[in-house]
């Protein structure tokens, strides 16, 4: 990420990114986390505070959590609808 270990230590401490350990407590950043800690960087270079930082990241999460959440009540509409036999259909009158 081109961080300075202290830095990414403050981020771990307050929440905004939590990597995995490694047996001697050595932390494992995942590609996501590296994403995050760029996301980060470019807020804090923008003047948003830390705090700032973290409630933005937060709703972000919310809202990422609410899309699938959305998505998956619509697959279940549409499986709904096809068990009872109303999955959309068009109809032609003759003459």
């Amino acid at each position: 990420a081109g961080m300075h270990p202290q830095t990414l230590r403050q981020y771990d401490r307050i929440g905004l990114v939590q990597p995995s350990r490694a047996p001697g407590k050595a932390r494992r950043y995942s590609q996501r986390d590296v994403n995050r800690l760029q996301q980060i960087q470019q807020l804090s270079q923008e003047g948003v505070s830390l705090e700032g930082i973290r409630r933005i990241i937060e709703l972000e999460s919310l809202v990422e959590q609410q899309q699938e959440q959305i998505a998956a009540l619509q697959r279940q509409a549409e499986d709904a609808k096809e068990k009872l036999g109303m999955a959309e259909r068009v109809f032609a009158a003759g003459t």
